[in-house]
């Protein structure tokens, strides 16, 4: 009965030796490339405060943005602050596409369509960067800041300052 038990552990141990080693076949991989965007650089989740230029008066405070590519190869990113349900806003609506320099990390826009406003709505956005790891999170970790301005078209005369700092993805540094 031992020697029975000991050839079946033996051959079972054989058939998992033999698909494990099976199993580690790397080919077909060669090839891939994961895609990316002209944009890569630039893209992110960010925690953004909202400020009037001439007063310094703080509208909002980490405000969720995302920063995207559009996918279309032409070097363009945009710029959102609508989540989507259930809490769709969380900042000053603005969705816009941007130009971008993805080599020196700055982005602007002239006239953008802005697709979160309803009506014939455009945002100029000026002085856009980003700099690596000069923001801290709420926890104090280093990562990305990000800097803008905007005017929007139904209130040219307020010039508002959009800064903050990238996303972790640590629980602890969320709002």
């Amino acid at each position: 009965m031992n020697i029975t038990k000991n050839n079946i552990n033996k051959v079972l141990f054989g058939i998992f030796t033999i698909t494990l080693l099976a199993s580690c076949n790397n080919e077909g991989y060669d090839d891939y490339k994961p895609a990316v965007t002209p944009s890569v650089e630039l893209n992110g989740e960010w925690y953004i405060d909202i400020i009037d230029a001439d007063t310094g008066d703080v509208y909002a405070q980490h405000v969720t943005t995302r920063t995207y590519d559009t996918n279309g190869g032409d070097g363009k990113m945009v710029i959102n602050d609508f989540k989507g349900a259930p809490a769709p806003l969380t900042g000053y609506w603005i969705k816009a596409p941007v130009d971008t320099n993805p080599s020196n990390l700055t982005f602007s826009a002239k006239n953008a369509p802005n697709t979160n406003v309803p009506g014939a709505t455009t945002v100029t956005v000026t002085d856009g960067k980003i700099i690596k790891n000069a923001g801290h999170s709420r926890t104090g970790h280093a990562t990305d800041s990000i800097y803008f301005k905007v005017q929007y078209s139904f209130d040219t005369t307020t010039t508002l300052i959009y800064a903050g700092h990238k996303r972790t993805g640590f629980l602890e540094d969320n709002y």
